[in-house]
């Protein structure tokens, strides 16, 4: 037992916020694509469900995957660099590419919010690079997360809205 590393409060903080990115992530994609939603519903050609599902899925779960290795990138190597603010942000970026892909192929359209989240995204990434160590890369994955919540959020009322509509 004595050969295992320290756990730190950090490395605590930086985990739970990274599943709490993973979720928000899933929970925005639920929100839309889940029972009983106009995802899940609807005639589509052979084409379109094999897009929708293979492709997209596909970069939905590489986003996730990012998301993963930006987490440990965190805990083992907590300074900003380019490497973990490009997980960080790219993870998202990724899952929103297949997300955005999946609504467009399934429903035809994708609401506004989804694009929002990309630029915010890409503002995130730009400044941290911009700023490099100044930042710290906490900031960077709250920064995030914040970004994600609110998009889940605001897919899941909106969603809410329209079904009751």
């Amino acid at each position: 037992m004595s050969e295992l590393e320290e756990v730190t409060p950090a490395a605590v903080l930086t985990t739970l916020l990274g599943f709490a990115g993973l979720f928000v992530l899933w929970w925005a994609y639920f929100a839309l694509a889940g029972h009983d939603t106009a995802a899940s519903q609807g005639e589509g050609s052979t084409t379109a469900l094999r897009s929708a599902f293979a492709y997209a899925h596909a970069l939905m779960v590489a986003g996730a995957i990012v998301v993963a290795v930006s987490i440990e990138l965190r805990i083992s190597h907590p300074e900003n660099d380019p490497p973990l603010l490009l997980t960080t942000v790219g993870g998202p970026l990724i899952y929103l590419a297949g997300n955005i892909l999946f609504l467009r192929s399934r429903t035809g359209a994708v609401a506004r919010t989804r694009y929002i989240a990309v630029a915010a995204l890409v503002v995130i990434g730009i400044a941290g690079l911009v700023l490099g160590h100044a930042v710290p890369a906490l900031l960077i994955g709250v920064a995030t997360l914040a970004v994600t919540t609110t998009l889940a959020v605001v897919t899941q009322l909106r969603s809410a809205r329209e079904a009751v509509a």
